[in-house]
């Protein structure tokens, strides 16, 4: 995949992008199975959501303070990172909290999340 300069720049991003993405999505996949595993109570999802979402805000800071190339930056920042942290999941966990009216544990969540992924952020680029 390292020679693939004689294709249009767009298409070559689009590739480093899918490859990132699949491997972050199957690396995302095998984390939640481990996280249940790990975590054996109701909230176990919950738990595996905000630990991928760390973990790749983690790698994400990394990432960007060594400056990667485009390419890097591609399959790291925009493809591994994408595919693995989950905020599709994070806001139906949220919504479903908001449904049934517990509001305090949706804010509480929303806060910790953001302020979780923060944090990866900036001990990953200071772990570079």
């Amino acid at each position: 995949m390292a020679q693939i300069a004689y294709l249009p720049r767009m298409i070559q991003a689009a590739l480093w992008v899918f490859v990132g993405g699949g491997l972050g999505s199957v690396a995302r996949w095998a984390f939640g199975q481990i996280s249940r595993g790990l975590w054996a109570s109701h909230v176990a999802s919950v738990l595996g959501t905000m630990a991928a979402n760390f973990v790749a805000c983690l790698l994400l800071g990394y990432v960007l303070a060594k400056q990667p190339q485009e390419r890097q930056m591609w399959f790291w920042a925009v493809g591994f990172c994408g595919g693995f942290s989950t905020f599709s999941t994070f806001s139906q966990e949220v919504l479903t909290w908001l449904r049934s009216g517990d509001y305090g544990w949706a804010l509480g969540y929303v806060g910790m999340s953001l302020l979780g992924g923060l944090a990866g952020l900036v001990l990953g680029a200071r772990w570079a």
